[in-house]
Formats: C-alpha cells, sequence, structure tokens
C-alpha cells in the first residue's frame, strides 16, 4: 500500500478519511526512514496551500502578520487539518522557524503527536526532475513535490540538451511564479535538494552553473533570503523576493531579465 495524498484543492470540511488510518501531516522534507514508517496512512502536505484553509481566530491570534509565508501555510493547515501526527524536518534542512513552529503545535494541538527531527540524509537520488527541459517547469516543481508523499510517481525523463536559464530558491508558495520561464530551466537551490532528497546539502544548495540568467527567488521574512540576494550578486543573477501571492511587476521583472539574457 503506498501514500495516499491529500494535496492542494483538497477542501478540509469533506475530509472523511478511513477509520483504521491515521492522518498524518508533513512539513519541510522528513527523512525517508521516517517518512517509511507512516507508508499506507493518509498524508497532507501542510506546506501547500490548501482549498478552504483560511485563517481563523486562532491563527490570526498566534500568527505573526509578518512572517514566512511557507510556515504560515503550516500553521493555518495544521490549525484547521488538526492530523494526529505531524512528521516536521527542522534545523538545516528545513529552518528553525520550523522548530519554534513545532514547539508551538505541540501546545495547540495537545492530541497530536509531533516528531521532529533533523533530516540529515546525504545519499542522493539516482533520478533527477530539475533539467527534463521537455515538460514546463512548474508542471517539475510540482512533481518534486508531489513525490514526497507519493513516491510511486515517475521521474520526467532527463533532457540531454544545456539549459537556457535557471530558477534557484524553495517551492514557491504561488507556482504561478514559474509560469514565465522557459521548459529549458534548470531547478536549483533547495528545490533540487529537495528533489535529490538530501535537504541540508548546503554545498549543493549554492551550486550554480554559469553562463546561464539564473533568477534567485526567496520568500519574504525567508532566512535564505540573505543567500539568495548573495549569489544573485556573485552570479550576476536577479533576486526576486515575494510574500504569499506573486504580482504582476515580479512575473514582468522575470521576464524582462529574461528576454534581456536571451532566454525567451
Amino acid at each position: 500500500m503506498g501514500y495516499r495524498a491529500w494535496g492542494i484543492g483538497w477542501p478540509p470540511q469533506t475530509r472523511n478519511p478511513s477509520p483504521e488510518r491515521n492522518m498524518i501531516g508533513i512539513i519541510g522534507l522528513p527523512s525517508r526512514s521516517l517518512l517509511e514508517r507512516f507508508r499506507g496512512e493518509d498524508i497532507v502536505d501542510l506546506d501547500c496551500p490548501l482549498q478552504g484553509a483560511l485563517f481563523d481566530d486562532v491563527v490570526e491570534s498566534r500568527c505573526p502578520k509578518i512572517f514566512c509565508a511557507v510556515l504560515t501555510t503550516c500553521f493555518t493547515n495544521a490549525m484547521i487539518v488538526k492530523p494526529d501526527v505531524i512528521l516536521a524536518d527542522v534545523g538545516p534542512g528545513k529552518c528553525e522557524g520550523a522548530r519554534y513552529l513545532c514547539a508551538i503545535l505541540h501546545d495547540l494541538l495537545p492530541s497530536a503527536k509531533i516528531i521532529a527531527e533533523e533530516n540529515l540524509d546525504s545519499v542522493p537520488r539516482a533520478s533527477s526532475n530539475c533539467e527534463c527541459y521537455a515538460v514546463p517547469l512548474r508542471e517539475r516543481m510540482e512533481r518534486i513535490v508531489d513525490k514526497v508523499i507519493r513516491p510511486e510517481l515517475p521521474d520526467f525523463p532527463r533532457s540531454s540538451s544545456s539549459p537556457k536559464a535557471g530558477f534557484w530558491g524553495v517551492p514557491p508558495s504561488d507556482f504561478a511564479i514559474l509560469e514565465g520561464f522557459p521548459n529549458e530551466t534548470i531547478i536549483l537551490g533547495w528545490s533540487r535538494c529537495m528533489d535529490s532528497r538530501t535537504p541540508a546539502d548546503l554545498k549543493l544548495e549554492m551550486e550554480a552553473p554559469p553562463n546561464i540568467p539564473v533568477v534567485f527567488f526567496a520568500q519574504s521574512f525567508c532566512q535564505k533570503s540573505i543567500l539568495a540576494r548573495t549569489l544573485a550578486e556573485k552570479h550576476q543573477g536577479l533576486f526576486v523576493e515575494c510574500d504569499e501571492k506573486v504580482d504582476n511587476s515580479t512575473i514582468q521583472k522575470i521576464e524582462a531579465f529574461l528576454k534581456l539574457r536571451g532566454a525567451l
């Protein structure tokens, strides 16, 4: 029996899990061994926005307005879904913000079992969706995220051609930011680490190929912003920072940069 995933668009009010299964929520990228322990349970990725998961009074009173959009999403989903178990990657694989979030959820969701660990897996997967240029960037990023709780999903075939552009960063809160890139865009940064299942590999996260335009993306208020900005200056790339929803000016800025550098 494989993972059963509740993904983007799942309406929480219709939740009707099997009585013999637990509802498992995940934050970040838990280790392979930890995920394997819960194979066959109903799993929801708390990092992904869920349709109908809106701020309620508890969320509004606890979660700062100036805060990481991804962790805000995790908090909102956890308070509405109320999983039986929460598996969280904290520390170098995710961030200390996730550790603090688990401490708060421990008090607010006393019936939930919270397992917080540092995922230090160091052996990368043999396959990769980061260099599959026959598939649009957004679709590849969605596959990277979906494979965390649905490992049976196939990888896209790797391309033999060279990339025209790069996207560096975490999977964005709003995937619309990915739609203006050419198909021949290599996925870099923590998203690449997520695809390889080695989220704490800082060396891999900091790699960027020379001679192609790279957009270095960070969520607003994320500690990775300083890394993204520094790498953008080093590689003559474009640093982009945005909150929950990407606006038209940000998309236009990215497209102008890619056109100027010959990628579009």
